[in-house]
């Protein structure tokens, strides 16, 4: 199963959100997957291949992307942050850095055919076999200490879905603003 989202355009400095847990490592498992097809225009988080590395990449005209070093545990809970800025594109887990390139790429600013969360866009890839808890995308990169303020809400959504307008927050809080 995987979850087709509404397209909106998406590109330039940007920063995707996760709290998920992987139960299997299938090959090349998306967390999401936006893009019009295979190798174009993809903005992905998946593990790679079948490890417990995280990858972030973008397509544009080419593969840039960056990637964790075998930080995925299998039924645990993680806070997974990619935001790209320049050429520069970081990956945090659990409030902490875990891969960084300078030698990225921001994806081209476009409304995508697929918005797909648990789905890949090559027919030859599995699918998202876990849990995802929240999500959030920014039209910038969040700083380290805004991901650190985000990870510090466990997981919890920053509007609940309801038939009524969402309340106004009653205590200050220091989340990044979209």
């Amino acid at each position: 199963d995987y979850v087709d989202l509404v397209g909106q355009s998406l590109g330039g400095p940007m920063t995707i959100a996760f709290h998920a847990r992987w139960d299997a490592l299938n090959n090349w498992a998306r967390l999401c997957d936006f893009g019009d097809g295979p190798a174009d225009n993809n903005i992905e988080i998946a593990n790679y291949e079948t490890s417990s590395t995280i990858r972030f990449a973008i397509y544009a005209p080419d593969w840039y992307g960056t990637a964790s070093d075998n930080s995925i545990v299998i039924g645990a809970w993680a806070h997974v942050v990619a935001t790209v800025q320049g050429m520069t594109m970081k990956v945090y887990e659990d409030g902490t850095v875990v891969a960084n390139t300078d030698d990225g790429q921001e994806p081209a600013s476009l409304t995508r055919a697929n918005h797909w969360l648990g789905r890949s866009a090559f027919p030859s890839d599995g699918y998202f076999q876990g849990a995802i808890k929240s999500m959030q995308i920014w039209s910038r990169a969040l700083d380290a200490d805004e991901v650190a303020s985000l990870y510090a809400l466990g997981g919890a959504c920053l509007a609940t879905p309801s038939s009524l307008p969402t309340p106004a927050p009653t205590a200050p809080t220091s989340l990044p603003t979209p």
